[in-house]
């Protein structure tokens, strides 16, 4: 089976894909040098896995920084989330720190262009 895990760096975001109960974290700091790189292989690892019929259940986004280019990309992921949950559900959560209204209104954003419902949920940033 296919599936992703990156280390976070300074400058890009912690991926863990856990088998166990088909889920998938995306958190830390999101500004690559190269924003396409780092999530093409995220992207196709989803579409893989819901290609042979073993859908993700729960998607959890926590940022602490997305740059514009990253932005761009967690788009596509909403967007082949999008897709997935014409079929099965994907559950989706936005999660953002204690007063980061900045972060959320990010999500908020993001949201308004694809038609799957996402959770918000503000964290203790300790």
């Amino acid at each position: 089976m296919n599936t992703i895990t990156k280390t976070a760096t300074e400058d890009t975001p912690e991926v863990n894909f856990n088998e166990l109960d088909s889920s998938l974290k995306i958190s830390g700091r999101s500004m690559p040098e190269d924003a396409i790189s780092f999530y093409t292989p995220i992207i196709q690892c989803i579409e893989e896995l819901h290609a042979t019929g073993f859908s993700l259940k729960q998607i959890d986004f926590h940022f602490e920084f997305l740059s514009t280019s990253s932005t761009k990309q967690v788009m596509k992921v909403f967007q082949v989330v999008n897709e997935i949950n014409k079929t099965k559900e994907v559950k989706v959560n936005w999660l953002y720190d204690e007063n980061d209204t900045n972060m959320k209104r990010t999500g908020e954003l993001l949201l308004k262009l694809v038609q799957f419902q996402m959770s918000f949920s503000e964290v203790s940033a300790g």
